[in-house]
């Protein structure tokens, strides 16, 4: 009997509820969120048990903060002495979970809450949407346009990839900032609004983007024999999983922000540029 379980597992940043929805019903048939990676999200296996999860987001703390940061050891800590056990992080997000009824609930004031969900969006999602909408769009259009020559499969697989990224990040854009609006009022009343998700169209796109990754290396390699497409792809599934690892990494050892961000960009460069380099290759 196996007692690690590595699962794809598709949210939007900032859908909190979503995310302990999924982690209950997971403990619930005996298996408790150890770590948490971009696609893949680690289980260890434990009796099934009834869990209340709950997400936190914690202004000034950031993902590249190390795990003895004095922001998130205190937050931890306080949180621990109400009854709620840390799980795992995840981005600029805390985990917790709870197995007592009488454990002080944690983010009891809505209007706070909102608060930190979006001073964590506004130096995360925000940004990187602003960034990356521009871009896929400038790529579309560049191979649209024939500006990049590649085969025509190639340019095809390209134009779907440029064009569905543009599309979800504008969607969750336009999502969240529409959540926020919507749950400032209620907050305003005491109320709490559900988080904003796009899962189900995320795990859409994960699995179109699999098979796009599919063909882009296997379609060069049946066709022209050449596996720098190939290489390629494994490249930019190492940039997303490697640079993670990286900066888990520092994180643990006690790398301050600047290190890490500064050592987390270097292998990003790294990989992208080689990436770009056997591109040149097909």
């Amino acid at each position: 009997m196996k007692n690690i379980l590595i699962r794809p597992e598709a949210f939007s940043p900032f859908d909190f509820d979503g995310i302990a929805e999924r982690l209950e019903e997971m403990a619930a048939r005996g298996w408790m969120v150890e770590r948490t990676r971009p696609i893949f999200w680690t289980y260890r296996r434990i009796d099934p048990t009834r869990l209340t999860f709950h997400v936190s987001y914690l202004p000034g703390v950031s993902p590249y903060d190390p795990l003895s940061s004095h922001g998130r050891a205190e937050y931890t800590d306080l949180c621990d002495h109400t009854g709620w056990r840390h799980a795992a992080s995840w981005g600029s997000a805390e985990i917790f979970y709870s197995a007592g009824k009488d454990s002080a609930p944690i983010d009891t004031d809505p209007a706070l809450r909102v608060w930190s969900v979006h001073n964590a969006a506004m130096k995360s999602l925000l940004p990187f949407c602003a960034f990356a909408v521009p871009c896929m769009v400038f790529c579309l259009l560049a191979v649209l346009w024939g500006a990049v020559s590649v085969p025509p499969l190639t340019a095809a697989v390209y134009a779907a990839v440029f064009a569905q990224t543009a599309v979800y990040y504008t969607l969750e854009t336009l999502t969240y900032l529409t959540w926020y609006r919507r749950a400032v009022k209620a907050a305003e009343k005491g109320e709490w609004t559900r988080s904003p998700s796009r899962s189900r169209l995320l795990r859409v796109l994960s699995a179109l983007a699999l098979a796009e990754t599919l063909i882009f290396s296997l379609a060069p390699i049946i066709t022209a024999g050449t596996l720098a497409p190939a290489i390629c792809a494994a490249l930019i599934a190492a940039l997303f999983v490697g640079t993670d690892l990286m900066r888990e990494r520092l994180c643990k050892s006690g790398a301050s922000r600047p290190h890490n961000r500064a050592m987390t960009a270097l292998a990003t460069l790294t990989i992208f540029t080689a990436a770009s380099l056997l591109l040149r290759l097909i």
